[in-house]
């Protein structure tokens, strides 16, 4: 399982002590008009996909509960994910900054969590789905990241500059 919420930060480094500029709610999941998306669960439907999962909303967090399992045929991991269109906050000034999820995991061991983030792209779906490696699929940037052990919240940092949209749609 996997819980969180998102938020842009913009930080400045110094040689000492990192400041936040800026801090741009992204994503919550408390009502609030700007920042509450409606997120879908899919999962890995073709090619005798196997894995499953779901989504749910709670009161201040979304969850995402399920099974990454090998597709046989593909010899590679098939794939669960939560994803919501519409109209996001602008996070451009926070560009050399990075995204921040609230997360906690039963399975901080799972070496598969991506977060992925559609700008510029022509159909988000489809850019998504190819990774930029069709044409026309760029614009759907992704990046790595891990959930600390532990039953509490963890903030994770995901620096922009982390993130690619040149990836395998074969390996995420």
């Amino acid at each position: 399982m996997l819980a969180f919420a998102a938020t842009v930060k913009q930080v400045l480094s110094t040689a000492t002590t990192p400041t936040v500029l800026a801090s741009i709610p992204l994503v919550t999941f408390d009502g609030e008009k700007a920042t509450t998306h409606e997120f879908v669960e899919l999962n890995d439907p073709v090619m005798g996909g196997r894995s499953s999962g779901t989504w749910s909303v709670m009161p201040t967090f979304g969850v995402m509960d399920g099974e990454v399992v090998d597709v046989p045929s593909l010899q590679a991991p098939g794939f669960i994910k939560a994803a919501a269109d519409g109209a996001f906050p602008d996070a451009a000034s926070a560009s050399a900054g990075a995204l921040e999820l609230e997360v906690r995991s039963t399975t901080p061991q799972y070496a598969g969590f991506r977060v992925s983030l559609a700008a510029g792209a022509v159909a988000p779906p489809y850019s998504c789905a190819g990774g930029g490696s069709i044409p026309l699929s760029r614009g759907c940037y992704k990046a790595k990241f891990s959930v600390p052990a532990g039953d509490g919240w963890h903030a994770v940092s995901v620096p922009f500059a982390s993130f690619s949209d040149l990836w395998s749609p074969a390996t995420g």
